[in-house]
């Protein structure tokens, strides 16, 4: 019920039930965004794409404890890292990148961070804009970014 079956992650109601009325303390946030999953979905066939997601939710898997991980929905992901410092957590999304490139696959990330957290919208809002300046910052890097048409 609060796992997608495909990559084995917790769905965006599990995110939603364990943010509820919760304070968190020493909390990175990464909003985490497939790079090209509609590309992919649109020219190679969804089976394509599920590998593609199954593929990235792995490799977060042996950096990420997998109940801190959150398929929000699409292509994008949220990884509460409770305990991490924000440069520890860009650590490890920097070596997933890393090894996303053996697949030809890439993310963009962004990653908040606050030692008392009893906002956590704000602290999705700041990782997602985050992310989006990761994006645009990178984009020329990234295969499957831009349609060819």
């Amino acid at each position: 019920m609060y796992k997608y079956d495909l990559t084995g992650v917790s769905n965006y109601k599990a995110f939603e039930n364990k943010i509820a009325n919760k304070e968190f303390e020493n909390l990175s946030l990464a909003f985490v965004d497939v790079n090209g999953l509609g590309i992919v979905n649109n020219t190679l066939g969804h089976e394509a794409g599920d590998f593609m997601l199954l593929t990235v939710a792995s490799i977060m898997s042996k950096y990420f404890r997998k109940s801190d991980i959150y398929r929000k929905g699409g292509d994008e992901f949220i990884i509460l890292a409770e305990g991490l410092s924000e440069e520890e957590t860009k650590t490890r999304l920097t070596v997933i990148t890393e090894e996303l490139k053996d697949y030809d696959y890439s993310i963009s990330y962004g990653v908040a961070h606050e030692d008392k957290c009893d906002n956590i919208t704000s602290l999705i809002e700041k990782a997602d804009t985050l992310m989006y300046e990761h994006k645009e910052k990178n984009k020329n890097e990234y295969i499957y970014i831009q349609d060819e048409s």
